[in-house]
């Protein structure tokens, strides 16, 4: 089942041109530059923005040329924006009393239960106004929960927070989807965060769909990666095999004939995981050699793409999966680089998505 788009909208000098098929589990991600169209594509689906076309959910029709669109209260959809919204003169929990009180139905959590939740019940006698960023953005959350929503838009929530607070509420929203199973729709620019949030993307530009797809195969999609080049690095799928108790490290399967160890993960064999591997932390050798770095992967040179005057990039083929590496330009003509090449990718260092490990 999915959100079906066909959106046309024209305010002023921006149009939005939207015709797509989201998910309806899990996680969907929206990202883009400023002004790409991303906070006006979430308002046409929540009922707040009018635009020519139609809009369906699962099986119900939203929007379409030939009837009076459905009134965003009767859509199920609960919103999170960057303002927040709360109400500065209710405290925690008649905000939250507020939402739960015109829930769409009985099918969502309590005040109490939306509170321990996102970790605000301590705060529920607190005014608004006297909480930080990371809790008015929880108690924005759980308020939209209270309201029991079939759909979950969250309108860059990390925005403003620094680097505990955001790392904590992305772990609150990736737990949240598990445990609710309610769909979400998120929004950001970031796409180091969205790799842990999301498994479908949708990339916006000027109103237009540049990319879609699944954030593992956009990752190592050079087109992408050349727009996002300071945070450039592949995702890849693994499975958890042995454990190296001396050394307190795990070891990863890509596939039958590549591996990666890892600190110790504590997960059971056979665990599939995703890894983030940053380009910049991927060099290159022609020949493996004995080196500090534990991870030395054969792999072929699928493509070389220009990045700047002084670096390009290589994907490169391990398996049926992509690294990336970003060298220098003067290194890729001392080692006379070529497509179709095998090589050696040595990793300095690779990230569980959702769950901290590095080498």
């Amino acid at each position: 089942m999915t959100l079906a788009i066909d959106i046309t909208l024209a305010r002023g000098e921006f149009s939005l041109q939207v015709s797509t098929e989201l998910p309806t589990q899990g996680i969907a991600a929206i990202c883009g530059a400023s002004a790409s169209g991303k906070t006006t594509l979430l308002r046409c689906i929540a009922g707040l923005e009018g635009f020519s076309g139609s809009l369906q959910f699962r099986h119900e029709i939203w929007q379409q040329p030939t009837t009076k669109p459905l009134p965003p209260e009767r859509r199920g959809v609960g919103c999170v924006f960057q303002d927040n919204r709360l109400f500065p003169h209710l405290t925690v929990e008649a905000n939250l009393r507020y939402a739960f009180a015109r829930r769409f139905s009985d099918a969502g959590p309590g005040v109490r239960s939306a509170a321990q939740q996102l970790a605000v019940e301590h705060l529920l006698t607190r005014d608004i106004h006297s909480l930080s960023g990371g809790e008015l953005r929880r108690v924005a959350i759980a308020r939209a929960l209270c309201s029991a929503p079939r759909l979950l838009l969250l309108d860059e929530p990390l925005t403003g927070l620094d680097a505990a607070a955001r790392h904590h509420l992305v772990e609150i929203i990736i737990d949240q989807q598990r445990n609710s199973g309610i769909p979400m729709l998120y929004v950001g620019h970031d796409f180091a965060e969205i790799s842990r949030l999301a498994d479908q993307v949708l990339v916006l530009g000027n109103g237009r769909v540049l990319h879609q797809g699944p954030a593992i195969e956009l990752s190592a999609d050079l087109e992408f990666v050349a727009q996002h080049e300071s945070e450039a690095a592949a995702i890849v799928s693994a499975r958890v095999g042995d454990q190296d108790a001396e050394f307190s490290l795990t070891n990863l399967l890509l596939d039958d004939a590549h591996n990666l160890w890892l600190t110790h993960i504590d997960a059971p064999a056979g665990t599939r995981l995703n890894l983030r591997i940053p380009a910049k932390d991927v060099s290159i050798t022609r020949e493996p050699g004995i080196s500090s770095i534990l991870n030395s992967l054969p792999c072929v040179i699928d493509s070389i793409a220009p990045l700047t005057t002084a670096h390009v990039l290589l994907r490169l083929a391990v398996g049926e999966q992509f690294l990336l590496a970003r060298i220098t330009r003067k290194s890729a003509h001392n080692l006379q680089l070529k497509t179709g090449e095998t090589v050696f990718a040595q990793i300095k260092s690779a990230a569980l998505l959702g769950e901290a490990g590095a080498l």
